[in-house]
């Protein structure tokens, strides 16, 4: 049985899904963060609400 090293999210604002890949994964756990609640276009979204660019 293959076993692939993805997570699918689903957007707590927006609904929609999105993939979490391994080397997403290792990256956030190198650096202590939470995984991502937030799909890219949700981050944009708001970045573009708070007037950061």
């Amino acid at each position: 049985m293959s076993r692939t090293n993805r997570l699918i999210f689903i957007v707590w604002i927006c609904g929609e899904r999105f993939e979490f890949s391994l080397g997403e994964q290792r990256f956030y756990k190198r650096e202590s963060f939470s995984y991502p609640k937030r799909c890219q276009e949700c981050r944009d979204e708001m970045e573009g609400d708070q007037g950061l660019i």
